[in-house]
């Protein structure tokens, strides 16, 4: 599992996913070290852990459109190779990190239809 390098989500009703579970945030998530591409839309997310990131560094793609979302964690301000994250239709969404622009890869942010 530590070599893998893509998660997409298996929710195959989008109008009816599940939350996504604190073990999954705590412990697996923060384990994929290899991973490049993460999509967690359309789960019901509030929040994640603020440290979520730290050991993500080889992160590219961030997918967390259509959740509920109100604040990114601090800690996505550390994935230099960050290109993509999409954030659209979160309603909830509250603020940006205020040090993004250590992002110095990211080519596309997307917060259509955020920013409730």
């Amino acid at each position: 599992m530590e070599q893998l390098r893509t998660l997409l989500p298996t929710c195959i009703d989008f109008d009816n996913c599940y939350p996504l579970s604190k073990r999954v945030q705590l412990n697996i998530l923060p384990s994929l070290r290899s991973l490049r591409v993460l999509s967690l839309s359309h789960y019901q997310i509030v929040e994640l852990p603020n440290d979520l990131f730290i050991e993500l560094k080889l992160l590219r793609f961030l997918d967390l459109s259509q959740t509920d979302i109100k604040k990114l964690p601090n800690s996505i301000c550390v994935l230099y190779n960050l290109e993509t994250v999409l954030l659209s239709h979160c309603s909830n969404l509250e603020d940006l990190p205020l040090q993004m622009e250590k992002l110095i890869n990211l080519r596309h942010l997307d917060i259509t239809n955020s920013y409730g």
